[in-house]
């Protein structure tokens, strides 16, 4: 069961291998997940019936090619099953550098420092679990959400879609942050 509640924490660092002297203009800025594209990914991926999506989930490129995504309360309730409803609340951010250039992209981890914790809403006398997401703790859960990502993207004025060549190791859908 905990291998699908590291799901989204481990999603939400998108590492790739890159060179940042090809990066594209239009990526450049700052982006927004779109939820109800990731809780249906979410879902894809970990074969939860039910994911509900909220909170803030940024991601932010460097004209450098310099990135991060920058976590604050991102919480993915969900329900698979006979199991018990579980709620992750995830917090902190992971940095990388990134490739975008002839419609695909590329990047590699340099920092991950988020938290996840994890609890049961329907189980009121469970304690929460608090789980810090490091590079370590992503290698002996197998990487998934982590290792092999790369793909192509689109991307536009308004929104960047990412299409990784697996599914499960990226968020494919922002929507470019306006104040």
């Amino acid at each position: 069961m905990v291998s699908g509640y590291l799901t989204l924490a481990l999603c939400l660092s998108v590492p790739m291998t890159g060179n940042a002297q090809e990066l594209d203009d239009c990526p450049v800025g700052e982006w927004q997940i779109n939820p109800q594209d990731f809780a249906g990914q979410y879902q894809d991926v970990t074969g939860a019936d039910d994911a509900r999506v909220w909170g803030v989930a940024d991601f932010v490129i460097e004209p450098s090619g310099e990135a991060a995504f920058y976590l604050n309360e991102f919480t993915i309730r969900t329900k698979t099953g006979d199991q018990p409803a579980t709620e992750i609340v995830m917090n902190g951010q992971s940095d990388l550098t990134t490739v975008f250039g002839g419609n695909v992209f590329n990047s590699n981890v340099s920092n991950v420092d988020i938290t996840a914790t994890v609890s049961f809403p329907n189980i009121p006398d469970m304690p929460a679990m608090t789980i810090d997401v490091t590079p370590e703790f992503i290698e002996m859960s197998g990487g998934l959400f982590f290792f092999g990502a790369a793909g192509n993207y689109v991307c536009n004025a308004h929104e960047l879609i990412l299409l990784p060549a697996d599914n499960r190791t990226a968020p494919t859908s922002w929507a470019r942050w306006v104040e």
